[in-house]
């Protein structure tokens, strides 16, 4: 949990908005909790659809199967039609290295 918090200091997290978040395993999904306790809309971005599911049953608002949108462009506008135009205040991408 420590490198979450560390990165949401990094990222000047702040109260509200909405956060998306690429990738769907334990450290994202802690990320994604966090940002939830501090007020914000979770967009969470995978192509695993059972972690997306997983995602959407405990911290996400909405989620967005990448391999469903080819490009970036698309998900870009996927982003915004989620939030009525307004698109992210803030991205993380999240990964574990071993």
């Amino acid at each position: 949990m420590s490198p979450v918090y560390f990165g949401s200091e990094q990222a000047c997290l702040k109260y509200g908005g909405t956060i998306v978040i690429q990738r769907a395993g334990g450290l994202a999904l802690n990320a994604a909790a966090v940002a939830k306790s501090f007020g914000k809309k979770v967009i969470v971005i995978n192509s695993v659809t059972s972690r997306l599911e997983q995602a959407k049953k405990f911290v996400a608002h909405e989620v967005i199967i990448i391999t469903d949108y080819p490009t970036l462009y698309i998900h870009i506008n996927q982003v915004r039609s989620i939030t009525s135009g307004k698109g992210a205040s803030i991205a993380m991408e999240l990964t574990a290295v071993v």
